[in-house]
């Protein structure tokens, strides 16, 4: 072992990536929204992207999961319809945060549209697409959040799983 070493560690809070997916049409519904940290690093600061946020000390992760879905899109999930995904940790090497990532499968037909908090001055448009297509959006040299990487991937692996 080492001599002791001090590290700066960032505890931000923990929190959830909910991935809607509509079985009879192999579609996904994901969102954009104005993401700072992605406008200081130079990529697109409108990236697709899960519906997230974080979890509040009062809610269960599953809990935020529903919240945050409604809020972010409109949809009303009932909550044995949440599908638990992988639980990860975002940077481990400074961060605290762990993410919980949550599927559901979902009639996507009437989604859609521009919604979020005005009193968090939200502007989140939801986009649906075939899950190829999004996954090929990872491959095109867009830069997305890692939670929404985990979640198509998730979710392609379990689709996969399921034709064995």
């Amino acid at each position: 072992m080492s001599a002791p070493v001090v590290r700066e560690i960032v505890d931000r809070g923990h929190a959830v990536a909910v991935l809607p997916y509509d079985p009879a049409t192999g579609k996904v519904l994901l969102v954009r929204q104005f993401l700072a940290g992605a406008y200081a690093a130079g990529v697109d600061p409108w990236p697709l992207q899960t519906i997230a946020g974080m979890i509040d000390t009062s809610e269960s992760a599953s809990d935020t999961a529903l919240r945050e879905a409604e809020e972010e899109t409109g949809l009303k999930i009932p909550a044995g319809l949440l599908r638990p995904g992988p639980v990860y940790l975002v940077s481990p090497g400074a961060f605290t945060e762990i993410v919980h990532v949550f599927h559901v499968e979902i009639d996507l037909s009437d989604a859609g549209g521009v919604h979020g908090l005005a009193s968090e001055s939200e502007d989140i448009r939801s986009e649906i697409l075939y899950l190829d297509d999004a996954l090929a959006e990872l491959r095109n040299g867009s830069v997305p959040p890692n939670l929404t990487l985990v979640a198509l991937l998730d979710l392609k692996l379990h689709l996969l799983s399921q034709v064995v």
